[in-house]
């Protein structure tokens, strides 16, 4: 990748990093982009690209914007790790004198033989005779399961699932709904079925990908994506499923077509 392609990432970034950490929802998909390019380590110096990301992941209160961010510097640092070549150094690095075996006027006491066979019945009990005795602690009881807990985590994923359906809702309404639009509340709680139903968990990456969902309805920059399900021209089920390149405005899959 090109210099000046990895600048105009790196402005996209530089304007994401604020005090608040607001105004970074592009930044996932930028992050993304970044993951799949090879980028030489002469670029990342002149770019300035890992300052700008040290900066993104202080601002940001997104826990997996900051694991990418993490996760690319890691990774380009280990690019600069040099192969290993303990094989050539040995050639080229002899044996100081101190270091040569050892002189044949000096005796060395010879190797220590070491049986691999089991011990007699007769060892053993010379060996039980002479150790002390072992102390073994009483058997732990049983643990009790809580009843309670079970129902407890039921009722903190449909909180999660309640919030995401309201969220949805929230972002397929905008801010003018087209005529014909199906009802955002009913098309919130399909969407949302089916992300749950294809993941079967609310832990991190079903939150993500409904924080994908809604940045892509809000996005001013792509219209038609929400427009397109609330008419019925994208179902339910694709876009309960479609990846975020998919989903991705014009612009932002023409920036990512210009670094292939």
């Amino acid at each position: 990748m090109s210099a000046e392609q990895v600048s105009e990432i790196v402005k996209k970034l530089d304007k994401m990093v604020s005090a608040d950490g607001s105004g970074q929802d592009q930044a996932l998909d930028l992050l993304n982009t970044l993951t799949g390019l090879s980028i030489a380590q002469t670029v990342l110096r002149k770019t300035k690209i890992r300052k700008t990301l040290n900066a993104l992941s202080k601002s940001s209160k997104d826990g997996e914007v900051i694991k990418l961010v993490k996760q690319l510097i890691k990774n380009w640092k280990q690019k600069r790790v040099p192969a290993d070549n303990s094989s050539s150094n040995s050639t080229k690095n002899p044996v100081p004198a101190h270091c040569n075996p050892i002189p044949d006027n000096v005796s060395v006491p010879p190797p220590v033989s070491i049986s691999t066979e089991s011990p007699t019945k007769s060892q053993i009990a010379d060996i039980v005779s002479v150790s002390p005795p072992v102390s073994i602690p009483d058997a732990p009881s049983a643990v009790k399961v809580d009843s309670t807990s079970q129902p407890a985590s039921i009722n903190d994923r449909s909180a999660v699932r309640s919030k995401s359906r309201a969220l949805l809702s929230v972002a397929l309404k905008g801010v003018a709904m087209p005529d014909g639009s199906a009802d955002p509340d009913e098309l919130a709680g399909r969407i949302e079925d089916c992300v749950f139903n294809k993941l079967r968990n609310t832990d991190m990456k079903y939150r993500n990908r409904i924080r994908s969902l809604i940045f892509n309805f809000k996005d001013p920059k792509n219209p038609c994506l929400r427009e397109n399900v609330l008419l019925g021209q994208i179902s339910v089920e694709k876009i309960g499923v479609m990846t975020t390149h998919e989903m991705a405005s014009a612009e932002m899959k023409d920036l990512r077509e210009s670094f292939y």
